[in-house]
């Protein structure tokens, strides 16, 4: 288990918010960057999360999840605002052949090229 602090709290709490206004594109727009594609969105739900890792990658709040009704793995990337409001900049969905470990037959996945996520 993970353990949360604030930042992550937060971060939560924007990916809460984000599946109650899925259909309100307004909404959705004060909680993703300006550019961010909400289409991929559509794999939010409420269903009970796992929480896998937390990190930080250049000033941004990196979160794996998985779903407890899935094995498959999620990947959220967050940064901060200029008024310090947490907004979605990513939102991954874990590689169909290796589930977000990166590895195929203990060598790189070819599918994914190692990254785990995204592998389309």
């Amino acid at each position: 288990m993970v353990p949360e602090n604030e930042p992550v709290a937060a971060c939560l709490g924007v990916l809460d918010e984000i599946i109650r206004a899925s259909s309100d594109v307004t909404a959705l727009a004060d909680l993703v960057t300006p550019g961010f594609d909400i289409a991929g969105l559509e794999w939010l739900h409420s269903d009970p999360a796992t929480l896998q890792s937390v990190s930080w990658v250049e000033n941004q709040l990196v979160i794996a999840f998985k779903y407890s009704s899935t094995d498959y793995p999620f990947r959220c990337t967050f940064a901060s605002d200029e008024l310090g409001r947490w907004r979605l900049t990513s939102f991954e969905y874990g590689c169909p052949a290796c589930f977000g470990d990166g590895l195929l037959n203990d060598s790189t996945c070819s599918i994914c090229n190692g990254t785990g996520y995204d592998a389309n």
